[in-house]
């Protein structure tokens, strides 16, 4: 049997942890595996929200070296293999916080969690990943809980920070900052914290758990520390910087995503949001580390569209972004949005398993790429749109627009031919589920060119509605495979393939076509009155003129149809 082997494995069960492998994965990390003893410590919706393989209830015994290049990671199951590891701090049984307490109330004031917590008001009193992650799993245990967070916010991973700021947003959690009770009495039989600041009233609560040394997971044995990073106990590399100790060792080549603010920067931020965003990402899906899936929610008003149009979507210039960049931001413009607009896509299915109401939702899903700098340009959106995840907040134009449309198809029986190269796939997966939903039983052909397969987010569900549909047809074009040769879908309309596929003739008296993606593919013309112009190389739209079909433009509705991507 093969060992498995893995870019980084992260061993921990605290928010830590899953920062560590969160902020790998933005930085092009793609096999990252999370071992974790207890799965009540880690952030509940982790494994949807940072996109990690997480494996709960594994005991690690051992890390070594096995060569220059590979570490072993001996666990109770078998063996792991890993370019590099992290291992990040646990509770121990040592506290680290010792307030006066009446001895009356002992039973009340805990180091350790083993009393029901349901329904109880709760004081937490400590700093760093592991008093964070006590006041989360308590809170997803229904108690009511408040932390007093005795250290720095710029210390926090990036995940411990935004999951405080998330329960705080949510209600569920009150946080306060450097506010430490100096005394713990009875009163009623209850603990009663005081505080030496004026600003914190004294508190009463049912229970007081106090934070404890971190350390080494109980038991482990570390060989050697060559490519082993610690993370979060006292002598070791606090949890902000734990990623970027880990790629300073082990992956140079990999861009810093770790961003620090201080505390003035981060309520500055927290504000801004609170300003201009308007909706919330309540879905983040990704075929690889630079293609995604995104679902967006405005906080109020209608989602409702027609399949085909388009939405902006905007976050701040003050957000971090992940590929380190450099970016010149004047100043105003560093309290402004970057907007883009971006065709709507569709989930396809629902979690039924039928297809979605095409165009009705309250929430509207995108196709999104990341776009690299280059010597010419530095994007501005995408790459602080790849630091965000589920539940965060985001800007959502109010208005859906645009005249790519299905206006054109009006007759159930015609042939219709969708192209698209990238993520111009997007407006043609909920207008082919619109035309399917409605009944159409002509031909419909929907063939998209990509690099490389893994650049196909949706081929599973296309793959689907070939089963349930026998008049769809949906097929890939992939450029750069060494097992395929390579072809342009101008290519494919030349040498007859696509109305091999269409299984129908492309006719300009009975056929629509639509057009998406790459300006090169689609080739639009220039127009003198009627004559047009067709740039070099030869698109799309110069080969099927040529067929006889007309093309849209201003005054003129014909049978091609585009949309430019970019």
């Amino acid at each position: 049997m093969t060992t498995p082997t893995y870019d980084l494995i992260v061993i921990g069960s605290t928010p830590t942890a899953v920062s560590v492998a969160a902020e790998a994965s933005r930085s092009g990390l793609s096999n990252i595996l999370l071992l974790s003893e207890d799965d009540h410590t880690v952030p509940a919706d982790s494994v949807d929200r940072y996109r990690i393989t997480v494996r709960f209830g594994t005991t690690v015994d051992k890390v070594a070296r096995v060569d220059d290049e590979l570490l072993a990671v001996d666990t109770r199951e078998g063996r792991l293999l890993a370019h590099a590891v992290a291992v990040t701090a646990v509770p121990t049984d040592q506290p680290a916080v010792e307030i006066p307490a009446d001895p009356d109330i002992a039973d009340r004031v805990h180091h350790n969690i083993s009393f029901d917590p349901r329904h109880q008001d709760i004081l937490v009193v400590g700093s760093g990943a592991i008093a964070v992650g006590r006041a989360l799993r308590l809170i997803d245990q229904d108690a009511r809980v408040v932390l007093c967070h005795t250290g720095a916010l710029s210390d926090l991973s990036s995940v411990g920070a935004r999951a405080l700021h998330d329960a705080e947003r949510s209600a569920r959690l009150t946080v306060l900052w450097e506010s430490t009770p100096e005394r713990i009495d009875s009163v009623g039989g209850f603990p009663m914290a005081h505080f030496p600041d004026r600003r914190t009233p004294d508190l009463q609560f049912d229970h007081v758990v106090f934070d404890v040394v971190p350390g080494l997971p109980e038991g482990i044995s570390i060989e050697s520390d060559a490519g082993i990073v610690v993370v979060g106990t006292t002598d070791a590399i606090v949890p902000a910087r734990g990623w970027d100790e880990i790629r300073r060792r082990r992956f140079p080549d990999r861009p810093v995503v770790t961003v620090t603010q201080s505390e003035e920067e981060a309520r500055a931020a927290a504000q801004l949001t609170e300003s201009f965003y308007n909706g919330e990402i309540t879905h983040f899906d990704t075929a690889h580390d630079e293609l995604w899936r995104i679902r967006v929610k405005p906080d109020q008003g209608s989602m409702a569209h027609r399949p085909g149009q388009y939405v902006t979507l905007g976050l701040g210039y003050w957000e971090p972004r992940a590929d380190g960049a450099d970016e010149t931001i004047p100043e105003s413009r560093r309290q402004k949005l970057i907007r883009r607009s971006y065709s709507i896509s569709s989930q396809i299915f629902d979690e039924a398993g039928y297809l979605v109401d095409a165009g009705n939702t309250d929430e509207i899903e995108l196709y999104i790429v990341q776009v690299a700098p280059d010597a010419e340009s530095v994007p501005a959106l995408t790459p602080r749109l790849a630091l965000k995840n589920v539940g965060d907040r985001i800007y959502v134009g109010p208005k859906i627009a645009g005249r790519y449309t299905l206006d054109s198809v009006t007759d159930p029986a015609t042939p219709v031919l969708f192209l698209g190269t990238g993520t111009g796939e997007a407006p043609h997966n909920e207008m082919i589920v619109e035309l399917l939903g409605k009944g159409h039983h002509g031909p419909i052909l929907h063939a998209v060119s990509v690099r490389y397969r893994s650049d196909l987010a949706y081929r599973k569900e296309h793959a689907l509605l070939e089963d349930h549909h026998p008049n769809y047809m949906y097929l890939t074009v992939p450029t750069r495979e060494a097992d395929t040769p390579k072809r342009y879908l101008q290519d494919l309309l030349v040498d007859g393939t696509l109305e091999e596929q269409l299984g129908a003739p492309l006719d300009p008296e009975t056929a629509q076509v639509f057009l998406c993606g790459n300006p090169a593919m689609i080739g639009l013309p220039t127009w003198d009155d009627d004559q047009p112009t067709f740039p070099e190389p030869i698109g799309m739209c110069a080969l099927l003129h040529e067929r006889g079909f007309s093309i849209d433009r201003r005054g003129h509705t014909g049978n091609v149809h585009f949309e430019e991507y970019w």
